[in-house]
């Protein structure tokens, strides 16, 4: 029988797997077994010299190293960038959406119901004339009081 091309990745997955616990596994008890020889009491003072077992093991965890800093902190930012840039392009897209289905309203609409959302309108904008002119009689008035400067008569 033929192996399919997915039963070939697939074994090969499995034998890069393997090996790198094989891997993992034996660089890990190379350290351990490094450590525990320095470490214990009874072994005394060893005729190799200490800086041997300490370059084997640093080269043996260099390959496992976590990467650097910075690079984790450049792969965080760049995540969150994306994340902020999407979010706001998504926004965008959700107002224009309102924005053409508010259109589509305005436009499907009679012409009774026209006059009325522009008469509605017009009653929002004299509200907010009205809240202006308010604010500016106040104002007026309390410069008069104070005597910062003359009150205009209307």
């Amino acid at each position: 029988m033929r192996p399919t091309p997915a039963t070939i990745l697939t074994s090969a997955a499995i034998k890069k797997t393997r090996q790198f616990r094989n891997k993992s596994s034996t660089s890990t008890s190379r350290s351990s077994s490094i450590n525990g020889s320095n470490n214990s009491p009874a072994s005394g003072p060893s005729s190799s010299s200490p800086s041997s077992p300490s370059s084997s093991s640093s080269s043996s965890s260099s390959s496992s190293s976590p990467p650097p800093k910075w690079k984790a902190m450049l792969w965080t930012g760049l995540f969150a960038a994306c994340t902020i840039t999407g979010t706001f392009y998504g926004a965008g897209l959700k107002t224009q959406q309102e924005w053409k289905a508010e259109k589509q309203k305005v436009m499907e609409a009679t012409i009774d119901e026209r006059v009325s959302m522009l008469e509605s309108r017009r009653a929002e904008l004299m509200r907010q004339k009205n809240e202006i002119d308010q604010k500016l009689v106040d104002l007026r008035n309390r410069m008069a009081q104070k005597g910062q400067g003359p009150v205009a008569s209307q």
